[in-house]
């Protein structure tokens, strides 16, 4: 049985890769903070898809979670084909000057906590299990953030530049054990960081786009890694 683990499973992008992975026979270790909204999710998506979803309900924020992740698959013997990393933070500091000069510096390593840390700690804690699946995969969904310098969020926009050298890295270092690293950066996508914003229709890409892209990796033939894919709006990102 293929087993893919999601991080940020339970809604927005991670939820569209989760039922796209479901739809070509994946079942799913779905990750996610709000233990409620995983259940619905897990209970949805087993429903739909005729699958099997195993529900994780932990804060990557926290150091422990890789531990926690591997601890629940190793007590049901599940040996993970995917890891895709999607859970990330985006932190308001002040609206009205975001400068790093001036933003608290918990704000700053919260979002490098969540956003890039938490990344390589579950690497650490699964990399063995991943090593003894059949198809290896890791999955990293980034953002266009990491091409720029982000005025509106400086912190995410850093913690994505630190994901996108992570994802560089691990791509390198795991390729001779036949482990393939793949970085999705999307642009601007209707999630639920957009809710109560006035936007113009199909302004933004729509998660189950990124879902769509993360099926078409796994579907390549074995000897093909996508590296790292940009994928923005049609008229290029919001900066306003």
């Amino acid at each position: 049985m293929s087993y893919a683990i999601i991080t940020g499973g339970s809604r927005g992008i991670g939820r569209a890769i989760a039922e796209s992975l479901a739809s070509i026979g994946y079942n799913l270790v779905l990750v996610a903070k709000n233990s409620v909204r995983l259940s619905t999710t897990a209970h949805d998506i087993e429903q739909q898809y005729d699958i099997k979803v195993i529900q994780v309900a932990c804060d990557l924020a926290n150091d422990n979670a890789g531990t926690l992740i591997a601890n629940a698959i190793q007590d049901r013997g599940i040996l993970p084909d995917v890891l895709v990393f999607n859970a990330g933070t985006y932190l308001e500091g002040d609206l009205d000057s975001p400068r790093l000069c001036d933003e608290p510096f918990s704000l700053f390593e919260e979002t490098l906590r969540v956003n890039c840390f938490s990344i390589l700690r579950c690497v650490q804690a699964l990399i063995g299990d991943l090593q003894k699946g059949n198809r290896k995969r890791i999955v990293i969904i980034g953002s266009t953030a990491a091409h720029e310098a982000y005025h509106f969020g400086p912190s995410y926009g850093v913690s994505k530049w630190a994901t996108r050298g992570l994802a560089i890295n691990l791509r390198e270092e795991l390729k001779s054990s036949g482990i393939g690293v793949t970085l999705v950066t999307p642009g601007g996508t209707l999630t639920d960081l957009w809710a109560g914003e006035e936007l113009p229709p199909k302004r933004l890409l729509e998660p189950a786009d990124i879902g769509k892209v993360v099926k078409l990796c796994m579907e390549l033939s074995e000897q093909a890694v996508v590296e790292e894919i940009v994928i923005r709006p049609m008229l290029g990102d919001m900066h306003s």
